[in-house]
């Protein structure tokens, strides 16, 4: 069972390192939301992010008071999200040396897979919000406050990423505090036993 759990954990922690790099990049560039009024011509998208756009060649800020109140919870569970993606896979890879740390691995996880759950169900409503009833991330006091009739929303490759990452950190969660578990009764078990030599 060991061997067994062994395997599975390097599979996570390398899937862990994958997901939060996705999540950094994701941090940086432009791809939330993907609009365009001319599928064919790539140079017309308009690149939303979570803190920055890309429109015309230009890339500027996404500033706190032009976006709707939804828009701030989806930006900071995103963060959130990343900076715990990234905590936890650091202290899940130098805590595996040390037993008594899988106790703050299976807490930190379970707050990322948590903050992740958040994010996507969030993200997939804003995006839901976008495509059928044309309400966009800035608030009425902005230029773009919905999306115009000839704009439609090209599916951002971020839209499938986000759910296996969120079933990642959810799975490799779970599976921490199963091992958790298993430590605790066999240690039992070998108290037990010393116990009943003496």
């Amino acid at each position: 069972m060991k061997n067994g759990f062994s395997v599975m954990f390097i599979v996570f922690e390398i899937l862990a390192i994958a997901s939060c790099l996705i999540l950094i990049f994701v941090l940086w560039t432009p791809i939330l939301f993907i609009i365009t009024d001319d599928e064919y011509e790539p140079s017309n998208y308009q690149l939303y992010g979570v803190f920055k756009y890309y429109i015309n060649n230009k890339v500027s800020m996404i500033y706190e008071d032009s976006t709707t109140s939804f828009f701030k919870i989806i930006q900071f569970s995103f963060l959130l999200s990343a900076i715990l993606a990234v905590i936890s896979t650091i202290f899940t890879l130098s805590g595996s040396m040390y037993e008594r740390f899988i106790v703050v691995s299976v807490f930190l996880h379970s707050s990322t897979a948590t903050s992740l759950i958040i994010f996507s169900v969030l993200y997939s409503i804003q995006y839901y919000r976008i495509t059928h009833y044309r309400t966009f991330i800035f608030g009425s006091n902005h230029d773009h406050p919905k999306i115009f009739e000839i704009e439609y929303v090209v599916d951002s490759i971020l839209l499938v990423l986000i759910w296996p990452i969120t079933l990642i950190f959810t799975i490799f969660a779970w599976m921490l505090l199963c091992q958790l578990f298993c430590n605790r009764k066999i240690e039992k078990q070998n108290e037990r036993k010393i116990i009943d030599i003496y």
